[in-house]
C-alpha cells in the first residue's frame, strides 16, 4: 500500500509535536499575538487534513484523501507532505499526470520528497528506465 512508510512515520512525528505544543499551550500561559495564533491554527488544521488524507488513503478512500490533502495545501501551499500525499493518492487512482504535477511542485519547493514521488510514479510497473 503506497500510504505506509515515510508518510506514516512523518505523521507520527507530527502528532507527537502537536501533542507537545498542545500541552505546552495548556500548561504555560503565553500571550500570542493574533497573527502567531492564526499561523498556529492554520498549521494544526493543515496537520489534521494530512492525517485525514493518510487515514483515508490507507483504507482505499482515495477521493476523500485527495480532498483532505487539497484542503491542507489550500491552507498551507508549501506543505511538502501534503503535496506528496496528494501525489500518492493520484497514483492510487492511476492519474499519473496529476501525480507529476505534484512532483513538479515538490521539486520547486526543493523537497527531498520529490525524488521519492518520482520513483513511485515511474518505477513500480510504470515506465521503466530502459523505455
Amino acid at each position: 500500500m503506497v500510504f505506509s512508510g515515510i508518510l506514516a512515520k512523518k505523521l507520527k512525528r507530527c502528532v507527537l509535536i502537536l501533542l507537545s505544543i498542545s500541552l505546552f499551550i495548556i500548561c504555560i500561559p503565553i500571550s500570542f499575538d493574533e497573527s502567531e495564533f492564526d499561523r498556529l491554527v492554520d498549521f494544526l488544521v493543515a496537520e489534521q487534513c494530512v492525517y485525514e488524507g493518510v487515514m483515508n488513503g490507507q483504507v482505499g478512500k482515495y477521493q476523500e484523501a485527495i480532498m483532505a490533502f487539497e484542503l491542507a495545501i489550500e491552507i498551507k501551499p508549501d506543505y511538502e507532505i501534503a503535496h506528496y500525499g496528494l501525489g500518492l493518492a493520484y497514483l492510487s487512482l492511476d492519474n499519473q499526470d496529476a501525480a507529476l504535477v505534484e512532483f513538479e511542485i515538490l521539486m520547486s519547493l526543493y523537497s527531498q520528497l520529490g525524488p521519492r514521488l518520482y520513483y513511485k510514479i515511474y518505477l513500480p510497473g510504470g515506465i521503466t528506465l530502459l523505455g
